[in-house]
């Protein structure tokens, strides 16, 4: 009896959201979740990020990022030792360097990636050819949200008492603002 109760509930709210209008869903992150993910993604190393590992060596780490101006920014600490390598010695000069990097969250098919990246600070132009090489190619996927996998992913719960396919998803809007990442979609969700 509570099983059918449930599936009538259910089947109910599934015919009252399609009676309304669609206004789209929203996925919202708190910095603080937006941070989490670029540490896990980049960060992977006792909290370092390798440029290049060896003698001669380089690496971000104390990462923190904010989210504002439609941009994720990301603020790190770049450490190196950077020279030619004599032997099994590095010859050269330590650096360390504070650096700005910033990246637009924007739509890639139902994935959210960031684009128009740029190095918006770096306090020693020397390292600015390494983290234009290295840092840049990385970044995109620093920040990657497939919101489609998400979604399927919440439908999957085991409380809800019936199957889901979420047959479209649609991104319309992505944002960044207040220290919060926006993602705005609209989606076709067949439920048995």
């Amino acid at each position: 009896m509570r099983f059918a109760h449930n599936l009538l509930l259910g089947v109910l709210a599934l015919v009252l959201l399609a009676c309304t209008p669609a206004r789209g869903a929203e996925i919202v992150l708190e910095r603080t979740a937006v941070d989490r993910l670029v540490r896990q993604s980049l960060f992977t190393d006792q909290g370092r990020y390798y440029l290049q590992r060896g003698a001669c060596y380089a690496y971000l780490d104390e990462p923190a990022v904010t989210l504002t101006g439609g941009r994720l920014v990301l603020n790190a600490n770049l450490t190196s030792f950077l020279g030619v390598m004599v032997g099994a010695q590095c010859i050269g000069v330590p650096l360390n360097s504070k650096v700005t990097l910033s990246g637009k969250p924007a739509q890639q098919g139902g994935t959210v990636r960031l684009a128009d990246l740029r190095i918006d600070n770096i306090t020693d132009q020397a390292t600015r050819a390494l983290v234009q090489s290295v840092v840049m190619q990385r970044f995109p996927q620093a920040v990657e949200i497939d919101v489609a996998s998400a979604v399927r992913s919440m439908l999957k719960q085991p409380n809800i008492p019936y199957t889901s396919d979420l047959e479209r998803l649609d991104i319309t809007a992505v944002s960044a603002e207040g220290d919060r990442l926006g993602v705005t979609f609209d989606f076709k969700l067949t439920a048995k």
